[in-house]
């Protein structure tokens, strides 16, 4: 139980930091100006020009990470009978580490194709339902759980 805690620490910790550009950091020592990308889905594809990316590549790896640290995540909420939690959790981690992996491909060779959807204040719910899933096993009032 303790290693899927760290890893969905990690996760979240990765993710908010991708999704508000890495901008957090700053506003904890006092820059009060931040911004927050919740909720992204946007397709380009074409010929003539050259694909610059909107992401840094730290903040792909980061997407890709945080991303791909989400699906063992859900899985194991899967495993553990909270199936609707698990399937919109892995699916919306899937979608997300794909369109960042299509992302990343950027810096290995040229190409013009872009999708990101990535839907980090979706996961923000999901995120507190499963604390509060994880929290009511640790303490044994899990009565929601089937046998």
């Amino acid at each position: 139980m303790n290693t899927i805690l760290s890893i969905f620490s990690v996760h979240v910790l990765l993710l908010i930091l991708a999704c508000t550009d890495f901008s957090i950091i700053s506003w904890l020592w006092g820059d009060l100006s931040w911004s927050c990308s919740c909720f992204t889905y946007s397709y380009r594809n074409g010929f003539g020009y050259e694909y610059v990316s909107d992401y840094s590549l730290l903040q792909v790896l980061a997407y890709l990470l945080g991303y791909g640290l989400g699906l063992p995540v859900f899985v194991f909420a899967w495993k553990r009978q909270w199936v609707l939690l698990g399937l919109c959790g892995f699916v919306l981690c899937a979608v997300g580490f794909v369109s960042f992996t299509i992302e990343a491909s950027h810096w290995v060779w040229q190409h013009n194709l872009s999708l990101i959807a990535s839907f980090p204040a979706i996961l923000f719910v999901l995120w507190i339902f499963w604390g509060t899933m994880v929290s009511r096993t640790r303490t044994g009032t899990d009565k929601c759980r089937r046998k």
